[in-house]
């Protein structure tokens, strides 16, 4: 699996061999400046330009019920 972040404000989380988007991440404001696997595989983290973080599960991208914000 790969993750990747754009311009709109949004995240994707892809199936490297196939090219397949697996979960879409939308919420962010602004554009997303970084994102992580956790150690198992089973949540993505986010940053944004609007300035804030989100933890994603990674199989259904639904986002976890919190933000972080700086």
């Amino acid at each position: 699996l790969v993750v990747t972040g754009g311009a709109s404000g949004a995240a994707a989380v892809w199936d490297a061999r196939t090219g397949e988007r697996v979960a879409a991440l939308t919420g962010h404001a602004d554009r997303v400046t970084g994102a992580a696997f956790s150690p198992d595989g089973a949540w993505v983290a986010t940053a944004s330009a609007d300035r804030t973080a989100r933890v994603w599960d990674r199989a259904t991208g639904t986002p976890r019920p919190f933000v972080l914000s700086h």
